[in-house]
This record gives C-alpha cells, structure tokens and sequence, in this order.
C-alpha cells in the first residue's frame, strides 16, 4: 500500500529539489536564518510583566491611496505566506502591515503566555496604535481571520473592512469530532510531530499542495515540529475560549468579503454561507478546486477578489 505522506512528500520534492530535507537550513527558535519577502520590523511590548515582541513586515506603496490594509496569519504560518498579496495590495496603493502573530514566526513564542484570540486582538491594537494606525481595512486567514473578525466585534470603528478567508470557527459547521480528529491524529495542519507527517498535513490542508513555494513549506514543516508543545498548548487555549464566530458577529455591520476553497477539509465551506447570514454587508465567494489556503494556492485571484470589493464599496 502506497504511504500518502510519501507520495507527497515526492511530489514536493520533484517541484523544489533545493529544498530536500537534507539540505534544507535549520531555522532558529524565532525563524532566525528565514527570509522574508520584506525587511522585518520588531515591536517592543509587555505582556504578563515580561518583555515580548512582534515581528512584522510594513511595506509601503509607490503611489499611495491613503488607505492601510492588515494581513493576518493562520495557525502555524508567519507573514511571508502573505507576499503575492502584499504586492497586490501595495500596487493597489495600499500600506500594508502583516504582523507575525504572537507565537508564531519571529515573534515571540514564551510558553508561559496566553495565545486567547481576546489577547491576541489586544496585542494588536497596541501595536497598530504604536505604528499611528487608528483604522485600516483587514485581513486574514483561519485563526488570523477570526483575530481580524473579533478584532472588529471590539472595535467596530476602527475596522474599513473584512477580509475572511477559511476562517475558523464556525460551530454550526465544526462539529466536536473535529477537535477529536485534531488531537487524535494531529495530522490536520494543526499538529506535526515529523517533517514527514507535516507532508500529510499539507496535502490535507491544500487542493494544490505542489503550488506552495518551496521555502514557505519548508520553514512550515520545521516550525510545526519544532513548536508541537507550544502548538497543542495554543490550540487547546482557543477551544476553550473561543466564542462560535456566527454568534460573536451576529449584527456586525463591517463591510466584509468572504472567502472560502469549496475543497478546504479543515473547515467545511458552509460556513461561508452561516456567516453571510448574520453579517448584513457581507459577501461571499467561493474559490473552486481550492482547500484551507486561498492565499497561497491562488494568490492572484483572491487578491484581485478582494481588490474589486473595495472598489465597489
């Protein structure tokens, strides 16, 4: 019997020979050694009385529209999975921050602090405050997009607009036998205990696991299996406390733009349509033959989705 992890793993390999995994770097605890699209910028703060930080990237456009976009991360990704749609959104005439989440690629990651989507939203209005930010239009992905939803339930006024793409997490469409599956198996992008078993995780996160550049897979698998602890600590945080999306944004007047691949195995894309529900000015696209991952597996369209909402806002 063919090993699925294997068959990918090959195909992988066949796309990006450089980056077999003898020969890949070895990144530091921190992503030190990963380069990032853009210089990386650092954000001092203090959380439980201890010195953090927050990296992030702050790209700046040729001709400006006045206008500030914030991109958002998922679970176990950093800001470079952002780049097509940095330069999108910058030749679009946008600023455009995309922070590492705390936790995750340069930023800090202590394991004695709290990873709460509430936390993270307040981490994230001090930096934007800190950067002269009092309103911008923003993005994300999975986790990233319901820090951007929540950040937007607190503060209402200070949100353009909405971006979700995969975001996580709907109840009505995430039944309990999912959390089961992910702390089972741990092979749903959440969890990899091996650079091999990250492979499997990949194929089921992604219609299109080959189309993901070679050193964002790369530093994702080392990063995964280098955090596992830090990685179930932070998953069983946000399901105890997360609050079902459809419930928290019931009313939430923001104009918002929802994306879904109809092939995510993560999240069901049904949930698009619950939250269209009980969004008054949302919309919603669906993104055929795409999984968890829109931004990566098909850069250009959703960019260019999101850039053609604004315009028609």
């Amino acid at each position: 019997m063919i090993n699925r992890s294997s068959v990918f793993a090959l195909l992988l390999a066949l796309v990006s020979p450089a980056w077999a995994a003898d020969e890949a770097p070895a990144y530091g605890a921190e992503l030190e050694g990963f380069e990032y699209p853009y210089p990386v910028a650092q954000f001092e703060f203090s959380s439980q009385r201890e010195p953090l930080h927050m990296a992030y990237l702050d790209v700046r456009p040729k001709k400006s529209n006045g206008r500030t976009a914030v991109l958002l991360h998922g679970k176990n990704f950093c800001a470079a999975t952002w780049r097509t749609t940095i330069d999108a959104l910058a030749a679009a005439g946008y600023r455009v921050i995309a922070p590492d989440v705390p936790g995750f690629g340069e930023s800090s990651r202590p394991a004695e602090a709290s990873y709460r989507i509430e936390e993270q939203v307040e981490r994230l209005h001090a930096f934007l405050r800190a950067l002269g930010i009092e309103h911008a239009h923003f993005g994300g992905n999975s986790m990233g997009g319901l820090i951007a939803a929540s950040y937007a339930i607190r503060y209402p006024n200070e949100v353009d607009s909405l971006w979700l793409l995969n975001t996580a997490y709907v109840a009505s469409a995430t039944p309990s036998e999912v959390f089961e599956r992910f702390e089972r198996d741990g092979k749903i992008l959440l969890f990899a205990a091996t650079l091999d078993e990250f492979q499997g995780v990949i194929a089921l996160a992604m219609a299109k696991p080959p189309f993901m550049p070679a050193p964002i897979r790369r530093v994702l698998a080392e990063r995964a299996v280098a955090s596992y602890a830090l990685n179930v600590q932070i998953f069983n945080e946000l399901r105890e406390t997360m609050v079902p999306l459809e419930a928290a944004a019931k009313g939430l007047a923001t104009p918002t733009l929802i994306v879904w691949g109809d092939l995510d195995r993560v999240f069901h894309y049904s949930s698009a349509e619950i939250l269209q529900k009980v969004m008054p000015r949302s919309r919603v696209i669906v993104m055929k033959g795409l999984g968890h991952l829109p931004m990566i597996e098909a850069p250009y369209s959703a960019a260019r989705d999101y850039i053609a909402f604004r315009r028609a806002l």
